[in-house]
């Protein structure tokens, strides 16, 4: 499950009591994917150890090792 723009520990909390058993994927409200996507450029070139672009670089792994 990817849980996007957390906005902190109590989103997340509710997002696994609600869905029990299933692994999160969390990815962060994260300011600099939407100052990249403003600029019209990619958050992984402008923004690569971002908590936004590392929750979703996880996510890539976990998808490619699947």
């Amino acid at each position: 499950l990817v849980a996007n723009r957390i906005t902190g520990p109590e989103d997340l909390e509710r997002i696994t009591s609600a869905i029990p058993g299933c692994e999160v994927v969390a990815v962060p409200d994260d300011p600099a994917i939407m100052d990249a996507d403003r600029r019209g450029v990619s958050p992984l070139d402008s923004a690569p150890r971002s908590p936004g672009v590392l929750a979703l670089t996880h996510l890539a792994t976990l998808l490619q090792s699947a």
